[in-house]
């Protein structure tokens, strides 16, 4: 037991909390630690049974994912795709039924540093369809898309949509998930064993010792959720993609994603005006008060990245960024018309 006190009913309300939040697949282990340790302890408990697994990669994420699933000891395939492109469910359907031994797919829901989200209820059913669990990165999904329905194991952490601290996370894994795991001893102490944690919160009540802020900064997230209510959340973030991305195609810009559907709700990337300098213009758009971003330069391009997630997802945070975007491509003229198309897609979304 921690030396410094935190209840234990309160400890389990918290990670049965955000277990919800992240699609309550079942039993939830919460972890002290920010939710790259989490990722990590998912996939190298999965990559310890030695079984082939899919591992999708659209950004560092992906990558860093496939590299602890082969650190562990698993047959991993890759999916990879360009920035900005969603994962397409028949190539996944295609991939396992090429390898039908496929124990998991792994894959991040929503791409921060690129602006896409991969359709994970379809690919979650592809897989189901041939045997294989599905674990899922939503640490930055969680509050701004729907969780994922009938994953196996979903990973999240609340410091995006959800306004919490950036110290803590959480795996809910349901009982096919949890089998994932089964080489590991649920008594061997490892940061990196999720039954371990599972088994000391069950037997300890809190284990470790508690970062008592981290905890109650989560619990003061959890409570401003339950109050705005989670449906209201989300859609308050898709209000905030649909606005900025209006608002975008109002300047003459060309959101980098695509498809709405395809384009996340908590950060949005456009392409780069021809004959501009990325880094330059992010610079000015920081300049005249924005959070512009330089994403990258890829094959198509370079492009900018913001973020509208949390307590960033109003009309008055989008039109602020576009208005600094504008001044800094120079597009003065085009404002008034961001503001308007911006304005009238987020009451469209929100009614």
């Amino acid at each position: 037991m921690s030396g410094t006190a935190f209840p234990p009913d309160r400890y389990r309300r918290i990670t049965d909390g955000l277990g919800r939040l992240a699609g309550g697949a079942g039993p939830s282990v919460l972890v002290q630690a920010e939710a790259v340790v989490a990722l990590e302890a998912l996939a190298h408990g999965i990559g310890l049974a030695g079984r082939p697994v899919l591992s999708i990669e659209s950004s560092r994420y992906g990558r860093l994912s496939t590299g602890w699933l082969r650190a562990a000891g698993a047959q991993v395939t890759v999916l990879e795709l360009p920035d900005g492109e969603a994962a397409d469910p028949q190539r996944v359907d295609d991939l396992l039924r090429a390898e039908p031994n496929t124990a998991a797919v792994v894959f991040t829901q929503a791409e921060v540093l690129t602006g896409v989200a991969h359709p994970a209820d379809d690919i979650v059913e592809v897989a189901h369809r041939h045997d294989a669990a599905v674990a899922v990165d939503a640490v930055a999904a969680v509050g701004g898309l729907a969780a994922p329905r009938n994953a196996d194991a979903v990973v999240i952490g609340p410091q995006k949509a959800l306004d919490g601290p950036s110290g803590l996370s959480v795996a809910t894994l349901s009982e096919r998930g949890w089998a994932l795991l089964g080489r590991q001893d649920e008594t061997f102490a490892s940061v990196l064993s999720l039954p371990y944690l599972r088994h000391s919160a069950r037997d300890q009540g809190v284990p470790g010792t508690p970062s008592v802020p981290e905890l109650e900064a989560a619990e003061r997230a959890l409570a401003a959720v339950e109050a705005e209510g989670i449906e209201a959340r989300i859609a308050r973030h898709h209000a905030a993609r649909a606005a900025i991305r209006e608002g975008l195609r109002a300047m003459g810009l060309t959101p980098w994603v695509a498809a709405e559907q395809h384009a996340n709700t908590l950060a949005t990337t456009v392409e780069v005006p021809p004959g501009a300098d990325a880094r330059e213009l992010a610079g000015r758009a920081v300049a005249s008060g924005g959070h512009w971003v330089y994403g990258g330069s890829t094959e198509r391009g370079a492009y900018l990245q913001v973020s509208h997630y949390g307590r960033r997802a109003t009309l008055a945070h989008v039109l602020g960024e576009l208005a600094a975007l504008a001044r800094a491509a120079g597009h003065f003229a085009d404002v008034g018309d961001a503001a308007e198309a911006a304005s009238e897609a987020w009451h469209t979304a929100v009614l």
